[in-house]
């Protein structure tokens, strides 16, 4: 498990430092156009928005990885109830990520895929930008199965 969780940090670690990388170059080379150059591109603006979409959804995945979400901590101070409050809150997670993240991202991509809907400025089918959401969420449902495991046995991930 432990080889596994390694595995998707790097995958994801990598992805957010390419996506942030291609961001600020995006960024940089609108902001040269439109100041320097006095004629902006409307291709960089619709581009680094769907970068950013796509490093905000991998961010959150490895953040919920990582156990580093936003949590209700009075039931962790207390000994007793540190593992059933871990235990609870990956079970909540769970259930919240299999049914709007995955499921609710699965019915979104597929109606926007018979509606064939298309990016304004691009013209990029928008299902490949929405397809982040149940990937994500697939890639969330893992790391969760791997923090269940590990507060099942006991162990430090």
């Amino acid at each position: 498990m432990k080889a596994l969780k390694q595995l998707l940090d790097q995958a994801h670690v990598f992805a957010m430092n390419t996506l942030f990388v291609s961001l600020v170059v995006i960024i940089f080379v609108q902001i040269l156009m439109r100041y320097v150059f006095k004629n902006p591109l409307v291709v960089t603006e619709e581009l680094s928005r769907f970068v950013l979409i796509y490093l905000c959804m991998i961010g959150a995945s490895y953040v919920s990885g990582r156990r580093a979400h936003l949590s209700i901590e009075i039931l962790k101070n207390h000994h007793h109830f540190a593992r059933y409050s871990a235990l609870i809150t990956e079970v909540i997670k769970f259930v919240f990520i299999t049914l709007v993240m995955v499921a609710g991202g699965y019915y979104l991509n597929r109606n926007v895929y018979w509606l064939n809907q298309t990016s304004a400025v691009l013209r990029i089918p928008l299902f490949y930008v929405y397809l982040i959401i149940p990937v994500c969420g697939v890639l969330m449902l893992i790391y969760c199965t791997i923090n269940i495991i590990a507060v099942v046995r006991n162990e430090k991930i």
